[in-house]
């Protein structure tokens, strides 16, 4: 390499370096989440104010807007997209809502389901020859074929919708259909044809001056290309590239899979401070974007990059991170330790097998030498006694000597294995107490459990103040995140229903926490604005936790809370809720009173909670339930029971006295889940004026 080209690559590599560290300076600021969040409660908002034959065009674009962020909110517009596109004759929007739909199962994993919509979606656009929405779905179908590894079957879709797009003459559509086919081309090894395929995608989008997002992608999979044909420094430049407008990107997704690619062509070339640097980028855009497989990928790299570092105990403590993300029985901290115990176990055993193979593999070796020796020695000493009678006896003190050394070694190695014997005796010991330290923590979890209900109100003061109430509460674990509060003076009646962070140790930790600081803000304080009480409740919870929004570092746990204060002489309510809202049933009709989309702990996009007032009247009916009855795994589909379920089971038996009603609805939950375990904690409380 020239001297030229040698200082014009330490220059690339130079900038490369400074743009990785602005954008860590830089990271800290970005809302990429928070811009499409307002653009999506702004279409919300218009959809529920539009005519019908205009919602199901809205309802399209906030799945669309959701499809990367929000896969399930995302499938509910898509379905209200589908239902009111059907309702008012709309097949261009039914085709969309298909597509979209597919899409929406796509990014869930939910194959199956996928490919059903995208073919009623390709039967609808080919009934009323929507050529563009035709290829569009041919797209959807090589990608899904992509997903499973089914090369021929997406190149075949790929090609159906290129060949649609060059008839419509249509850039956008050619340029999915080049970007696709450039990734069957990478996945099968045909890298001169995927650098075409890419190329002619990036010189479309290019020329249109298409979004940030559509470039990005495809200098990602170019970078891609690049890596699988260790050309690293091009591949970075691409990588680099791609993300080097971050502030217009929306897809948080495509961003932490670039800086984790980068981070791995660094660890390629022995660059393993930027490598670091690219890991923990992905790891925090990963933790924005709530993606636990990206989350998981990202500690994993970090893990891989302190082992080669040397740093083994940070690279534990990285691997450590990964396993706490397994549902167990055991609160995620818990269940953490006894995985590293475990892995260390584990990683010992595997040692000793390694080394009692290549034990036994020399012992193989030894005796196929010695083997070899006595043939040859004997071949040697019949062509001596033939040829030199004489030279007997230095054969045979030659062929015993040999004897000698086979039999030290053959002693030698059985020393070994009677030493690794008892490093597995040792092991044995080591587990035996493991397993009494796992007893120990179980039996201090379910004493913690006995603190916790203690903590809780009992039934009876509930049922002081009305007559007919219930109080449905399952935990998942042996201690519950879901937590109640209530507190009766003369002149009014208060009522708590939280869902905090995760389940088990955890949220147990943190629902001691909510009814420590509800204490101090309702009975002490004296405060009766329910919107007020939990911006004080936020307040604490963040001081304790120490939480910064600017900090990406800062633990996101919280709470999901709803508040109701009754005025006992003047019959009225007031209700505020951080993601919990309120059911009022009243006269068969249901009235829905909804809560403040932030969370009670850090939030990017923090506002202060709205306080909602109504007249109650007699018989009616209210009811607060956490996320954990809805989001129950079951039914027919193995699907959620949805709060669309919830609802259902809910006014379908409103007519019963109270104590029927929490009888019926563990019932319904129960049938619905079936032999799947219990998902989330579960709360549900119901009260009748």
């Amino acid at each position: 390499m020239s001297k030229s080209n040698i200082i014009s690559r330490a220059v690339v590599t130079a900038l490369r370096a400074m743009v990785i560290a602005l954008v860590c300076m830089l990271s800290a600021a970005e809302t990429a989440t928070g811009g499409v969040q307002s653009e999506v409660d702004s279409l919300i908002a218009l959809g529920d104010a539009s005519p019908i034959e205009k919602r199901s065009e809205i309802y399209n674009d906030i799945c669309w807007l959701l499809r990367n962020t929000d896969a399930e909110m995302a499938l509910d517009y898509g379905q209200k997209a589908l239902e009111t596109a059907k309702k008012t004759g709309n097949s261009f929007e039914e085709t969309k809502a298909y597509s979209f739909i597919g899409v929406c199962y796509r990014n869930m994993t939910q194959y199956n389901e996928a490919f059903q919509y995208y073919t009623e979606g390709l039967e609808v656009a080919k009934k009323y020859d929507y050529k563009d929405q035709i290829a569009y779905l041919h797209i959807d179908l090589g990608n899904l074929y992509l997903y499973h590894n089914d090369y021929t079957r997406a190149s075949s879709e790929l090609i159906t919708a290129l060949e649609s797009a060059e008839a419509l003459g249509d850039s956008m559509i050619l340029s999915f259909c080049y970007l696709n086919l450039g990734r069957v081309a990478l996945e099968t090894g045909r890298y001169k044809n995927s650098h075409n395929y890419l190329q002619k995608s990036l010189d479309i989008r290019t020329e249109m001056n298409a979004s940030p997002s559509l470039v990005a992608v495809v200098k990602k999979y170019i970078g891609d290309l690049l890596m699988a044909e260790k050309e690293y420094d091009d591949a970075l430049d691409y990588y680099s590239d791609a993300v080097s407008d971050r502030g217009e990107l929306k897809d948080l997704a495509l961003i932490a899979g670039v800086y984790l690619n980068m981070s791995q062509c660094y660890m390629s070339t022995n660059r393993v401070d930027s490598a670091l640097e690219c890991a923990k980028l992905s790891l925090a855009t990963s933790k924005k974007q709530g993606s636990r497989y990206s989350i998981c990928m990202a500690y994993r790299t970090l893990g891989d990059i302190y082992k080669s570092m040397g740093n083994l105990p940070s690279a534990l403590e990285q691997y450590g991170i990964v396993m706490t993300y397994s549902d167990t029985t055991l609160g995620s901290e818990t269940q953490a330790r006894l995985n590293n115990m475990e892995y260390q176990l584990d990683k010992l055993k595997k040692e000793r097998e390694i080394d009692l193979m290549k034990k036994d593999q020399q012992l193989r070796q030894v005796y196929v030498i010695a083997g070899i020796i006595f043939i040859v020695m004997l071949v040697g000493l019949i062509i001596v006694l033939v040829k030199k009678n004489t030279q007997k006896e230095i054969a045979n003190r030659l062929l015993e000597a040999q004897r000698d050394e086979i039999a030290l070694k053959s002693s030698e190695i059985a020393s070994q294995r009677d030493t690794l014997e008892r490093q597995n005796e040792d092991l044995g010991a080591q587990r035996t107490m493991l397993m009494a330290q796992q007893k120990e923590i179980r039996d201090s979890i379910v004493y913690a459990r006995r603190i916790q209900f203690a903590v809780l109100p009992s039934d009876t003061l509930l049922r002081q103040y009305f007559a007919d109430a219930f109080i449905l509460y399952r935990p998942r674990d042996v201690v519950s995140g879901d937590f109640y509060w209530m507190y009766d003076d003369k002149e009014t009646f208060c009522l708590v229903v939280a869902d905090c962070t995760g389940h088990g140790v955890p949220g147990a930790f943190m629902s001691m926490l909510g009814v420590s600081a509800l204490n101090e803000i309702i009975i002490r304080d004296k405060t009766r604005n329910p919107g007020t009480a939990l911006d004080m409740l936020r307040d604490r919870v963040k001081h304790l936790l120490h939480q910064n929004v600017d900090d990406e570092e800062t633990p996101h746990d919280g709470m999901d809370a709803g508040l109701v204060i009754i005025d006992k002489e003047h019959r009225s309510l007031e209700f505020a809720g951080a993601f919990i809202p309120l059911l009022c049933i009243r006269d068969h009709q249901e009235i829905s009173i909804s809560a403040t989309r932030n969370p009670i702990g850090v939030y990017v996009n923090e506002e202060p909670f709205a306080t909602n007032r109504f007249e109650l009247r007699k018989d009616d009916m209210l009811y607060m339930t956490s996320d954990g009855y809805s989001s129950q795994f079951g039914g027919p589909n193995n699907k959620k029971l949805k709060p669309s379920g919830y609802k259902k089971a809910v006014m379908d038996n409103c007519d019963k006295p109270m104590p029927a009603q929490k009888a019926e609805l563990e019932r319904i939950l129960l049938d619905w889940q079936g032999d799947n375990e219990q998902t989330d904690d579960v709360l549900v409380i119901g009260v009748k004026i």
